[in-house]
């Protein structure tokens, strides 16, 4: 919706044709209530307002107006007209992330906190949002916006355990979540959590891990960071000082990998993402980052290799399926290049490496 979220909410008294009370709910007459048009240019006619609009417009106050003086009142009056009202945004904004619409899907989480201040659900799902848009902007090399969404991440798990802080399931995505940024420390404290309700072998095993590597750990946050920064040959002597004490640690290899690879050298950044791979599950980050290698070093056929393996695991990774399509333009075969990445388009219609290629592939 174009303008400020509340451009297109008009305040009304109650119009005479309405009944007082909506199912066991009274409905106060001197109280205005808020209407929801399709647009700030949409001219209010009375006679054609519904119940549906007034629960759309006080939706659209209590998540963008929450101080709203009469916010108490509607936020009472949508529970009682519509009880589900909490799972179906919920429904609905896990559908629309699941098509990447991150914004879309983040406001229809915003709103089902907003109806229920103790929605677990809401700020999980938040976190898994922010979480694939940092990813997003990692990809395209926003280093910045990337840092932003995972503080968000970080943020979003931690009020969903504040409601919740037995749930197993936000428990053990925040434990993964930290695992992943390389926050070992707390990734360590959130899986004893997690121990203490479910405690299983694996659980176990990530615990000891952490715990052997926690002294190890500044070594490690301060070569990711420094990727981040651009100081790829400090991050490099951080994790040489880090596999000088433990040199089994995947993530450790994958870093070094990273830096060595921004840094141009790619046979050794491919030697360094192979040793990762032998030491973890297949990963699509650590496969895409083996085809980027390869494909710098002439080796499509490999490069392809790895791609398809990545797509296995996640078939519509538009970083993936960008590779994909770069790798059919260096193999010579535009028409399969143009394919991957006109598939992109259908997942993420602004991205614009495949916008680029696809215009190039155009003139």
């Amino acid at each position: 919706m174009p303008g400020k979220p509340l451009d297109s909410v008009y305040f009304i008294s109650i119009p005479e044709q309405f009944s007082l009370s909506v199912g066991d709910f009274s409905v106060d007459p001197a109280i205005l209530l808020p209407v929801e048009l399709h647009s700030p240019a949409e001219k209010l006619d009375v006679s054609s307002i519904s119940w549906e609009m007034i629960v759309s417009g006080m939706l659209r106050v209590i998540t963008f107006s929450p101080e709203h003086e009469n916010a108490d009142y509607y936020r009472r009056f949508v529970l009682a007209v519509k009880p589900d009202i909490e799972s179906e945004l919920v429904r609905a904004g896990i559908e629309k992330a699941r098509h990447h619409d991150y914004d879309l899907a983040e406001e229809l989480f915003a709103t089902a906190a907003a109806v229920n201040p103790e929605s677990l659900a809401s700020w999980f799902n938040r976190a898994q949002v922010y979480e694939s848009r940092a990813r997003s902007y990692q990809q395209l090399g926003n280093d910045s916006l990337c840092q932003t969404f995972l503080e968000k991440t970080r943020l979003a798990y931690e009020a969903a355990l504040n409601i919740e802080p037995r749930s197993i399931q936000a428990l053990r995505s925040a434990g993964e979540f930290y695992l992943r940024i390389g926050n070992h420390e707390k990734a360590l404290i959130t899986f004893k959590e997690l121990a203490e309700q479910e405690d299983s072998t694996g659980v176990r095993d990530i615990i000891e891990e952490l715990t052997t590597r926690k002294r190890l750990d500044a070594k490690f946050q301060e070569a990711y960071a420094a990727i981040l920064d651009g100081r790829e040959e400090d991050a490099i002597r951080f994790i040489d000082n880090f596999l000088a004490e433990s040199n089994a640690t995947w993530t450790a290899w994958f870093l070094r990998g990273w830096a060595l690879r921004r840094m141009g050298n790619y046979s050794e950044a491919e030697k360094n993402f192979r040793t990762a791979l032998d030491l973890s599950e297949p990963q699509t980050d650590i496969l895409n980052e083996l085809a980027i290698c390869t494909m710098e070093n002439g080796k499509f056929d490999e490069s392809r290799g790895f791609l398809e393996k990545a797509l296995e695991l996640e078939p519509e990774n538009v970083k993936i399926l960008s590779n994909m399509g770069i790798i059919a333009l260096k193999q010579g075969n535009p028409s399969e290049s143009e394919n991957h990445f006109r598939r992109v388009l259908e997942i993420d219609p602004k991205d614009p490496i495949a916008l680029n290629f696809l215009n190039y592939l155009d003139s």
